[in-house]
């Protein structure tokens, strides 16, 4: 079936299929190719089209409490966020799934290996290079991370490879039998049946002012943490409090991966120690396969710290001359050198310095949350949504220990001494999120403490389902694109086996 441009529908069009996918972005775009490979028919509904255009973006208009500009945090073409994505790729961890100290109260209802099933599709459809996510199979001679009777440090495998879903995909969709998708189609309301037990239909718009109506068996949700929670609170026409919110859990538990702004390394004499990465050629393109530092599952249980992994590079070239008026020197730096710089009060030379980034997992808290802002809307007359990105005191108190950590290990693995000192004074004021939007329409078991329920359905609506980021109930550390292509592909999987025909 085509893919069309909304504008071209007349107004008060309905459109039906079996399944109504809202978003193509990668949740949107995973199902649609996975129901189209089962036989099951699809609409799939993006805001925009394959190019990013300002009028569109600016639906995105919102506030937030120091959080990222509302409208620069997404993209809204086909593709979604994926269309700014560096491709950094991992699964989530068995740890990850699982009941922890430092996060009491919190797990996912599903077992790893229930997500774990479908990564290798997932990387597949992600274009990633098969094969293992342990360092050591990439990497001969792998530096140190750990030494005897040192925490248990590990290098952690990474793959990135920076390409659009939308790309990637967009002629296979167009030449499918099964999916049809709509450029152009802004969702602004779920129409729940008398009842508020089952979505009747989803309104739409677009941008030119016509409305009409997608009518199906079962209705997807996948428009990203933040919007996702919007579009639910904000179709509280029939139900106080928004569709799907009977918890008063929709747009709660809202998070992103923090991470450390740069910090300073200043190495060791002789010391260039930088973990290695390598590209290799995969299915869509060639892939940066990358170490990282993290630290062992069984030594984040003993420590009770939130799981973590550290980027280090060294600065270009180009800031090493234009701070010394001459090119970096090569070679291991002097006792004498080393000294200097660190008596230095405007810091060492560049080629003398690594910089240092790390990212945390964080608890889950539901102070932190996406609310709706009725004092500014969106083209559309919508109500747009606010960002409340808080911490706890714990997540202040682990940020700091993993600094303290990491800052330990490199000093006796002889790396160099890391400056462990937070630039606003705390970790938590200092941090900045990663865009990756989760947790707001988080899985649980039961309807008390979540809003869908292990295969993705809302606890309230039986015909209603979300994907994305947005329904993980814990993080990880890691960046979530490739979980939630493997979270659509299982999705999908169980409609077509259970839902439609």
């Amino acid at each position: 079936m085509p893919i069309i441009d909304a504008a071209d529908l007349s107004d008060g069009d309905v459109l039906r299929s079996a399944v109504a996918i809202i978003g193509g972005g990668a949740a949107g775009i995973a199902l649609a190719l996975r129901l189209a490979e089962r036989g099951v028919d699809s609409v799939l509904c993006e805001s925009g089209a394959d190019q990013r255009d300002e009028r569109t973006q600016d639906l995105y208009v919102g506030e937030s409490n120091g959080y990222w500009d509302l409208t620069a945090t997404r993209l809204r073409y086909f593709g979604g966020t994926t269309n700014h994505f560096n491709g950094q790729s991992r699964p989530l961890g068995v740890v990850d799934f699982e009941p922890a100290s430092w996060r009491p109260g919190h797990a996912w209802p599903i077992g790893h290996d229930q997500l774990d099933q479908h990564i290798p599709a997932a990387m597949e459809l992600l274009g990633l290079a098969p094969g293992s996510w342990d360092a050591a199979d990439w990497f001969d001679d792998l530096p140190a991370t750990t030494l005897p009777g040192t925490p248990g440090f590990e290098t952690v495998l990474f793959q990135a490879r920076a390409a659009s879903m939308g790309a990637t995909h967009r002629q296979t969709l167009a030449a499918s039998d099964r999916c049809t998708v709509v450029f152009g189609a802004n969702a602004t309301n779920v129409v729940l049946d008398p009842d508020a037990t089952r979505v009747d239909a989803i309104e739409l718009a677009t941008l030119s002012g016509s409305q009409f109506t997608l009518v199906a068996d079962v209705y997807v949700v996948a428009t990203g943490g933040i919007e996702s929670a919007r579009l639910l609170l904000t179709s509280d026409g029939q139900v106080a409090g928004g569709v799907g919110n009977s918890s008063g859990l929709v747009g709660r538990y809202f998070a992103d991966h923090p991470s450390t702004p740069p910090m300073r390394l200043v190495r060791s004499p002789g010391s260039s120690w930088l973990l290695p990465d390598q590209l290799v050629p995969a299915s869509f393109g060639d892939v940066l396969v990358m170490a990282q530092l993290g630290i062992d599952d069984a030594t984040q249980t003993l420590l009770g710290l939130p799981g973590f992994h550290l980027r280090t590079w060294s600065y270009p070239e180009s800031v090493a001359e234009s701070a010394t008026g001459q090119a970096a020197p090569s070679g291991p730096a002097s006792s004498e050198a080393a000294v200097a710089a660190l008596m230095d009060p405007l810091g060492p030379p560049p080629d003398m310095a690594s910089r240092v980034a790390i990212g945390f997992d964080t608890i889950p808290n539901p102070d932190s949350r996406v609310v709706l802002n009725d004092s500014v809307r969106n083209e559309l007359g919508e109500r747009t949504a606010e960002v409340q990105w808080r911490f706890t005191a714990d997540d202040e108190a682990n940020m700091a220990a993993v600094v303290e950590l990491v800052a330990r290990q490199l000093a006796v693995l002889g790396v160099g001494r890391l400056d462990t000192i937070a630039p606003q004074g705390t970790w938590a004021a200092s941090v900045e999120g990663q865009h990756h939007h989760m947790g707001t329409l988080r899985m649980s078991a039961s309807p008390s403490n979540g809003v869908v329920d292990p295969n993705l359905r809302s606890h309230d609506v039986a015909n209603l389902f979300a994907s994305g980021s947005s329904v993980f109930p814990t993080y990880g550390h890691v960046n979530p694109t490739l979980n939630i292509v493997a979270l659509s592909l299982r999705l999908g999987d169980y409609l077509a086996d259970q839902e439609v025909t």
